[in-house]
C-alpha cells in the first residue's frame, strides 16, 4: 500500500482485516520489550481493561431484561481509579497530554462516581427498547444535574443520538473530561451503541 497511512477510502475490507490482525501481537511485543514503569500497567494490560474488563464491569446486561421492563441490570459504579485507567489507556494510544491526568485526578472521587452513575442512569432510561435500537469541570462536592431530555405525553422516545449527546455533555462537567474522554467513558458502559471517538480520529 506504499509508505504512510493509507486513506480510509482506499482501504479494502481484506486490508483492514489484515492490519487489524497485526494489532494484538504488536501490542504484546511492545509490552514485553518496553514493560511498564513502577505502578503502571503494560499496554496489553490496559487494552484488556479497556476492551474486556471495563465493558464487562460497567455495561448493562440485557439478559436481565424482560418484555415488561425496558431497563437492564446495570454493572457496578465507575470509580475515579477506573477513569484514570481509561485515561491512561487513551494517553498511551494517542497524543500525550501531560496535564490531563492531573486534571482528572483533581476531581473528588465521590463526585466522579455519583456524576457518572447519574449520567449513565439517565442515558439508559432515555434509550428506546432494544427492538427499536440501532445495532451494534465541576469543583462542587455535589454532582451536576443528570441530563434531561424534553418529552411530551405520547411523544416518541428521544433518539439514541439525542441520548448520547446529552450524556456526553453531562460527562464533560468533570474536570479534564472533554468530548473524546466522555465518549470513552460512555463507550465502556454501552459498547453496542456508543463508539469511542478519539481526538486523532477527528483530526
Amino acid at each position: 500500500m506504499g509508505g504512510g497511512a493509507p486513506s480510509p477510502d482506499a482501504l479494502t475490507r481484506e486490508e483492514f482485516d489484515a492490519l487489524l490482525a497485526q494489532y494484538p501481537p504488536l501490542v504484546e511485543s511492545i509490552s514485553k520489550a518496553k514493560g511498564s514503569k513502577p505502578g503502571q500497567k503494560t499496554l496489553q494490560e490496559l487494552d484488556r481493561f479497556r476492551y474486556v474488563d471495563a465493558p464487562a464491569a460497567f455495561g448493562a446486561h440485557d439478559d436481565h431484561r424482560n418484555s415488561n421492563d425496558n431497563s437492564s441490570k446495570p454493572g457496578r459504579a465507575m470509580t475515579l481509579d477506573d477513569v484514570k485507567l481509561l485515561v491512561e489507556w487513551k494517553l498511551r494510544h494517542g497524543k500525550f497530554r501531560p496535564t490531563l491526568m492531573s486534571l482528572i485526578s483533581s476531581n473528588p472521587a465521590p463526585l466522579v462516581s455519583s456524576t457518572i452513575s447519574s449520567v449513565i442512569s439517565a442515558y439508559r432510561s432515555s434509550l428506546p427498547p432494544p427492538s427499536s435500537s440501532l445495532p451494534s469541570s465541576s469543583s462542587s462536592s455535589s454532582p451536576p444535574p443528570a441530563p434531561t431530555y424534553p418529552s411530551t405525553s405520547g411523544a416518541p422516545p428521544p433518539s439514541p443520538a439525542a441520548a448520547t449527546a446529552g450524556a456526553l455533555l453531562a460527562l464533560c462537567s468533570l474536570r479534564g473530561v472533554g468530548p473524546a474522554t466522555a465518549s470513552l467513558l460512555l463507550s465502556v458502559h454501552d459498547p453496542r451503541r456508543a463508539p469511542f471517538f478519539s481526538d486523532e480520529a477527528f483530526l
